[in-house]
């Protein structure tokens, strides 16, 4: 057979679809390996992860919320409180109570109603802890002002705290007294020797002229003589009333400035500044 060079040879026409085989094969070849590399390039930066994750301390390490909800947190009740807290549940409550006393009354509002283990210890039987909260920072056990008046001792402490002067006026029968910023004065013999006219504190008698005290701008010389009516108190509201632990907290600072005057020599014998 003679080969005719216008007609396409057999092997010719057999090339394009070779190629096209190839090109397919090399190109699943590609896909495949970039598929490995990256699932091994995933697989890497996890393990690298993992492993920073256990090298970190306690603090940093990022914390994962588990999935089931807290046995506690579903459970707050005395009998869960007490088998988690026992040693603290079976304090007598007098003791509870002396812990409480190192506290302001304000300090005090709080810490009773955020802790658990107290709210369903005190339940809502507060009389004996605020009546000694009461007679610690009055001084009294208030039996003169019938205390508590009908409320709970822990109504009564705040109400008393704010309205401590007009019950003091109260009691002092057949006296002309006013209250103002806190402190009672008994202007029975002042009123009419008042150079403004006895009307302006007449209008004012038994309540809290505090207001009508500040809107005419005394002078200091009527501050004096106001002083000289005054009804003595060791108690005023006008001033905060501390818990023990700052009490206890004044006295030892007291007793370490003395004891630093007598240990620190520049301290006992200050040199003067020429």
């Amino acid at each position: 057979m003679q080969y005719d060079g216008a007609s396409s040879c057999r092997h010719c026409l057999d090339e394009p679809a070779a190629a096209s085989a190839m090109s397919s094969t090399f190109f699943m070849a590609s896909c495949l390996f970039l598929f490995g590399f990256l699932c091994s390039s995933i697989h890497t930066k996890s393990t690298a992860a993992t492993t920073t994750d256990t090298q970190l301390s306690p603090f940093m390490r990022p914390r994962r919320r588990p999935l089931a909800p807290d046995t506690r947190a579903l459970m707050p009740t005395a009998d869960a409180i007490e088998k988690q807290y026992g040693a603290f549940a079976h304090v007598p409550l007098t003791v509870i109570h002396e812990v409480l006393l190192f506290l302001d009354a304000r300090d005090l509002v709080p810490c009773t109603m955020l802790n658990t283990t107290w709210r369903h210890t005190l339940c809502d039987s507060d009389t004996l802890l605020w009546s000694q909260v009461f007679r610690r920072d009055f001084l009294e056990d208030g039996k003169r002002f019938h205390a508590p008046c009908g409320l709970s001792w822990h109504e009564y402490y705040f109400q008393h705290r704010l309205n401590r002067p007009i019950e003091r006026m109260k009691l002092l029968v057949g006296r002309q007294c006013v209250a103002v910023e806190g402190h009672v004065y008994d202007v029975t013999d002042f009123l009419y020797e008042h150079p403004g006219g006895h009307r302006v504190i007449a209008d004012v008698l038994g309540t809290d002229a505090t207001s009508v005290w500040l809107e005419f701008e005394h002078s200091v010389g009527a501050q004096r003589a106001m002083d000289a009516l005054r009804v003595p108190d060791n108690i005023c509201p006008a001033f905060p009333l501390k818990g023990n632990l700052e009490r206890i907290a004044d006295r030892r600072h007291g007793f370490f400035q003395r004891w630093l005057r007598k240990v620190v020599p520049s301290i006992r014998q200050p040199i003067n500044s020429q």
